[in-house]
């Protein structure tokens, strides 16, 4: 017992000092954001110059109200929306400096969210990292209200993503009983930048469509397979079938639902369409190329 006391003695300050220095380096990286009336929304985190993010319900156009944790106060415009993710992209008066961004993560790393609680800006919570597959990954940790938007950031201060959101799932280990365990949804740097280039280019965002309902994965995670094909769809177009099986889009390999779903809201919608390669029900051996 002891020697636990003098470990923790001796590197529980240093472990304080290096969250401290964490937080002072990703600290202009982040805002309060209020209305034009000054009620408390949310948080806003930094992705270019002169534009931040944050996710929640603002009409597009709306002026609104940043502070930063110094109290110094810009003030910026709503000029776009993600539908599918309530992503706001929002430019602003004043120019901010870019935070460093990662784009690799990895089950189980450590992260740190930075953002708006109960009206003060700071630190408000760390977790690890899980189910890091698809747009978006979680984080067991609470949230409070004003952290929608807030930025994810790993230990040397790179900006991972931002809070989407809570997700409630259930929990039923060894079926036993059953609990709800609150999960911080966190949308990835990489689409969110992708979504911030699309409504500064053209002022929307729009994603690919194929026109099918997945049923589940394929055996062994090679693909998806489709349980209907929708009437008039680009997906009918191309001979896509009930029971196909969706193995590459765009020459990028879909293991599973989540890899399809990435890439569908990664995309552009172009006039050439999407390549969809998919492996025919009744030739389970053969592979085909369907443009879409």
């Amino acid at each position: 017992m002891s020697l636990i006391l003098i470990l923790l003695a001796t590197y529980l300050p240093k472990i304080e000092q290096e969250i401290m220095n964490l937080e002072r380096e990703i600290s202009p990286y982040v805002v309060s954001l209020r209305t034009s009336e000054k009620n408390l929304i949310m948080t806003g985190t930094v992705v270019g110059n002169n534009h931040i993010v944050t996710v929640g319900f603002i009409e597009i156009g709306q002026k609104v109200h940043l502070e930063d944790k110094f109290e110094k106060i810009t003030t910026g415009e709503v000029i776009g929306r993600d539908p599918s993710t309530g992503i706001h992209l929002i430019k602003t008066d004043k120019k901010f400096d870019i935070p460093p961004v990662q784009k690799e993560i990895k089950q189980g790393q450590i992260c740190y969210i930075y953002g708006n609680s109960y009206g003060s800006i700071g630190l408000t919570g760390m977790g690890f990292l899980q189910s890091p597959e698809g747009i978006s990954f979680n984080l067991s940790v609470p949230l409070s209200p004003g952290n929608n938007g807030a930025g994810v950031f790993d230990s040397e201060g790179k900006l991972l993503g931002i809070v989407g959101g809570c997700v409630n799932r259930s929990v039923s280990p060894h079926n036993l009983f059953k609990t709800t365990t609150n999960f911080a949804e966190i949308i990835k740097i990489n689409y969110i930048l992708n979504t911030a280039e699309q409504i500064k280019k053209i002022g929307s965002v729009k994603r690919a469509w194929l026109g099918v309902i997945i049923e589940n994965n394929s055996p062994l995670n090679l693909g998806v397979i489709v349980k209907e094909v929708i009437k008039n769809s680009p997906a009918e177009t191309a001979g896509i079938k009930k029971d196909d099986i969706i193995i590459a889009l765009n020459r990028n390999n879909i293991p599973n639902f989540e890899k399809l779903k990435e890439m569908k809201q990664k995309e552009y919608v172009r006039q050439a369409g999407l390549k969809v390669f998919i492996q025919k029900a009744e030739e389970a051996s053969a592979e085909s190329e369907k443009g879409g």
